[in-house]
Order: structure tokens, then sequence, then C-alpha cells
């Protein structure tokens, strides 16, 4: 696991939490990754969506970091811009070496059936457990992105994990449900982006923030067509689309494509 963390996470020691991915590349469960995650704990501090390695910079061979070399600029980008995160980050920053991880013990990053906390912003992260948490607005928000975007994700662990941290932290099913209309309006039924249109990936702690400001953004505008052959969520063509289908049934229509082929030219001469 930690050699995992070491490869996945950015050159300052962050790794965005994603339990999904990381079983799926050990080759292990989900849970049997938390555990490894939380055997761990000394080595790390998490603000629930991020772990930080803290003495990945040393382990790097970047202790004493230096603005006037080129190779630490990235890292001391990144952990100025994280300087919220925690007092420690503050302290390699400036140089000061953090004490070994086996000299005192920091918080655990996740509770199987409970949400606990870790050291920093002490935000802590759920992890869904059917057996002992109401899920019913997490799941009619999975239930509506499946009716949108005729999709069929199952009121799992992995489905649910970003939705319900995003109520937890203040959203509302209102709000996630105008997330999926202003997506689906985006991507739905444009091949390249549509696979897209999934709980973790609309609910992403680092776009929740632009999606949904965006999708407020374009809820004021009148919820124009927006995707790829115009249709928006299930609204009618476009007129410069309607214009292409009318094109193609009249090309696929013998007794009218005598006459069709004139106004095609027309029209393209037109455009």
């Amino acid at each position: 696991m930690i050699l995992y963390l070491y490869d996945k996470c950015d050159i300052a020691g962050f790794w965005e939490i994603d339990l999904e991915a990381a079983a799926f590349k050990i080759g292990i469960s989900q849970k049997e990754t938390l555990e490894a995650i939380k055997g761990l704990e000394r080595a790390y501090e998490t603000n629930g969506d991020y772990i930080w390695i803290k003495r990945f910079v040393r382990f790097q061979g970047n202790k004493d970091l230096n603005e006037n070399n080129k190779a630490h600029l990235g890292i001391i980008r990144l952990l100025k811009a994280r300087e919220g995160f925690s007092e420690n980050v503050s302290r390699v920053l400036n140089g000061i070496d953090l004490p070994s991880p086996y000299e005192g013990a920091s918080m655990g990053l996740l509770s199987l059936t409970s949400t606990s906390k870790g050291i920093g912003t002490g935000k802590g992260i759920e992890v869904p457990n059917d057996t002992n948490e109401d899920f019913t607005a997490t799941d009619s928000v999975i239930d509506y992105l499946n009716t949108k975007a005729s999709s069929s994700f199952r009121h799992s662990d992995a489905s649910r994990k970003n939705i319900h941290a995003r109520l937890a932290d203040g959203l509302t099913v209102e709000d996630c449900q105008l997330i999926v209309d202003f997506k689906c309006s985006e991507w739905l039924g444009d091949t390249e982006w549509e696979k897209y249109l999934t709980p973790e990936t609309l609910f992403r702690p680092t776009k929740i923030e632009n999606n949904l400001n965006a999708a407020k953004r374009w809820e004021a505008k009148g919820r124009p067509a927006k995707n790829g052959n115009g249709r928006g969520s299930g609204g009618p063509l476009a007129p410069e689309y309607q214009k292409i289908e009318d094109r193609l049934n009249m090309a696929h229509d013998p007794a009218v494509y005598d006459a069709g082929r004139r106004g095609i030219k027309e029209a393209n001469d037109e455009d």
C-alpha cells in the first residue's frame, strides 16, 4: 500500500483519496484497501479528500526547499497552495524536519463504521455502510442520474461515496439534480463525453464547485441546449441541427430527392 501511495501521490506527497481505483490497481477489495491505509496512519495526515504523506518531500531528497532550484519550484507551489491543510505543511516549506512517524501517532484516516477525523482540517470522510446509515438522499441522486442519463449505477459504496460526501458538505439534493441536468445537457449523446456521466466524476471534490456554479449560470439562462447534437436534456433540436436532420431525412426520401438537391445547395451557400 505504501508503494502505491508513493507512486500515485503528487510531487509534494498529496494523494486524492480514491479507494475504488486503489483497490482495482492493487487487486484487493476496498475493505482491505481501507484497512491497509489505516495501518499507515502514522505516516500521513488527511482532510478527508486528500492524504498527505508528511515526510514524502524529505524521502525524495528535497528537504531544504529553495526557490532558486528549478526542481523545487513545483513542490513549493503545491505546498503553498495547501498551507491550510495543516501546520506541518508550513514547517516543510520552511525547512523544518518533521519527526519520524513512529515517534508519535496521528489519528486515523477512516473508520469502517463511522466518520473519523484526520489531522489537519478535521473534516474526515464517511464510508457508506448499508447496515447503520440512511442513504436515502444519496440514493435518490443516483436514481435521478440513472433516469436522466439512461444509466444503471447501483447503490454501491463506489457510486455513493462522492455524492454522500458532497451532501455532508452542505449541497442539497436539488443542487445535485441541477448538476446532473446541466452535465446531461452538455454530454448526453456525445460519445466522447457521455461516459463521464458517473457519480464519481460529477461529484468529485475537485470539480464540484465549478460544476455547481456552471449549472446555476446555465439555469439562469433558461437551460439552453448545449451538447454535441443540440438536443440539450431531451428538448427539441437546435435550429442549426434541425436543418441538418431535415436534410438527412429528405435525402432518404426518393420522392423529394431531386427537389432536395437544390435546397441543400442553397442551404450550404447560406451557411
